[in-house]
């Protein structure tokens, strides 16, 4: 089956490449969901420390503003829900399937998100209960406003329908749990090809995440502006599944997130199996494939240590360009001397799945990945060049893939943002011919005060030459420490 996109449509989704000029990018700019992290509760919602607020916020206007150097559009989730909620029909249902999916979890996960116990007990009927009830009557703003940043479970007092806890108090029990982890548009799903993985999250924190962006992709015409809607090529969230409460009384092992989906080119994927992702995930994503008529007709599979450090493939393997992958050497080039002597359990294997009439074929791959992606890219194993994370030393390389030196962003072949923490990347970068440019230099403060791109940022980046490569620097003091870089951040729409 071939594809036909039209670039220039509004609502056009393209994906092909990890590196292709990027044109259309969502990102879901962080907001009161992050006020609700503390000391107590951020284990639960996957947070190793608590972030200021104010400045993460600065820290990811300054890179939404970067993203925008080669005119690429940058479109906020906030601004593609709240148009869709505006559709009264399309609003209740995604009401009906918010409290579905709550009554469907583990009532022990709500509990250790802040929920009481009479919360989870009377979301069994969510019709009547006051969850539905809290939604069905709030405002738009409102009820975005709550989707994303949760809602304290106290009484009203003053008749308004949403208590005292509608201002942020993480002190009181939750009766819908904030979103923290949006700012991670990563993960929720991924766009191949023309199709949408919607994902399926492991973490119980995670869980509305990919249903706000399955309602995105389904009705806003911003991303998704044709007949019917976009190809789903992994949904395992559609209002049917969830009417039948089935996901958390047996735990539903079918896992996947976007951020351990590589898109290599548009007929094959890499797939890491993960902490996050797992094989039957990843299997029940390859039947897909092959019994829907989807593009992909291979998919390699990473098989790695199921650890924090390492959730997500892109944490330790990007492409910056067609000819080289930035990548962590203990799990990706396992071979050399620094890493010999990990235990197997920390090492990686690959594997490869073919898609040929309906059947999905599992066959153990010898060469290595950064051969594979050589030789799919190019018809040569040793075509591309691996950048090691960290440099050459094991003590650096295991400290700046903690702080996603290896989770760069390519907004074309040889231009990406990285943090500029990852000081023995951007060596490695230098050493191959990448100029190192802070954002500071590329960036000044608009007349509302947030940053824009400067007047002379043009003459810094030549967007269009290719020839010239620019690893570009965001300060991410605060955005790093919730353990997501900028590709976390970003989720491709189209690329050339």
């Amino acid at each position: 089956m071939t594809y036909q996109i039209d670039p220039q449509r509004s609502g056009s989704l393209n994906v092909t490449s990890e590196f292709g000029r990027l044109q259309r990018v969502l990102l879901h700019a962080p907001g009161r969901e992050l006020m609700m992290i503390s000391p107590e509760n951020k284990d639960e919602f996957l947070f190793d420390d608590i972030l200021f607020v104010k400045k993460a916020q600065r820290e990811h206007a300054a890179f939404r503003a970067l993203l925008g150097i080669g005119g690429a559009e940058t479109i906020l989730l906030t601004d593609v829900l709240r148009e869709v909620l505006h559709d009264n029909e399309v609003r209740d249902r995604l009401i009906c399937d918010v409290c579905a999916l709550e009554s469907s979890a583990n009532p022990a996960a709500l509990v250790a998100l802040g929920a009481t116990t009479e919360t989870t007990a009377v979301l069994e009927h969510h019709e009547r209960t006051v969850l539905y009830k809290l939604l069905h009557q709030a405002s738009v703003d409102e009820l975005l406003d709550t989707l994303i940043g949760g809602h304290s479970d106290v009484a009203d007092q003053d008749g308004d329908g949403f208590g005292d806890g509608y201002e942020a108090d993480e002190s009181r029990p939750f009766l819908l749990a904030p979103t923290p982890n949006l700012l991670f548009m990563r993960d929720p799903a991924a766009v191949s090809g023309n199709g949408v993985i919607i994902s399926n999250m492991a973490r119980q924190a995670r869980r509305r995440e990919p249903l706000l962006l399955r309602y995105a992709y389904t009705y806003s015409p911003r991303l998704w502006n044709a007949d019917g809607p976009p190809p789903l090529w992994f949904d395992r969230l559609n209002s049917q599944l969830l009417a039948e409460e089935a996901h958390w009384d047996v735990p539903d092992h079918q896992t996947i997130e976007g951020g351990d989906v590589i898109i290599l080119k548009e007929d094959v994927l890499i797939v890491g199996c993960s902490e996050r992702t797992s094989r039957e995930g990843i299997d029940e994503l390859a039947r897909n494939f092959a019994q829907r008529g989807g593009p992909v007709r291979r998919i390699y599979v990473l098989l790695m240590p199921r650890q924090r450090a390492t959730m997500h493939l892109d944490t330790i393997f990007t492409l910056p360009s067609e000819y080289e992958c930035l990548v962590y050497p203990p799990l990706i080039t396992p071979l050399t001397s620094h890493s010999k002597h990990l235990p197997a359990s920390e090492h990686s294997a690959l594997l490869r799945i073919e898609m040929r009439n309906g059947e999905a074929e599992v066959h153990e791959e010898e060469a290595g990945l950064v051969a594979v992606v050589g030789r799919e890219l190019h018809g040569d194993e040793g075509a591309m060049t691996a950048l090691h994370c960290g440099g050459e030393s094991a003590l650096y390389q295991k400290r700046e893939q903690w702080t996603d030196g290896a989770n760069v962003f390519t907004l074309r072949p040889g231009l990406i943002v990285g943090y500029e923490r990852n000081e023995r990347t951007y060596e490695v970068l230098s050493q191959h011919g990448y100029t190192i440019i802070p954002a500071g230099a590329l960036l000044e403060d608009g007349p509302d005060g947030q940053p824009r791109l400067s007047a002379t940022a043009a003459t810094m980046v030549d967007f269009d030459d290719y020839s010239k490569k620019y690893a570009l620097q965001i300060s991410g003091e605060e955005l790093s420490r919730a353990r997501g870089g900028p590709r976390c951040m970003t989720m491709p729409l189209l690329r050339d």
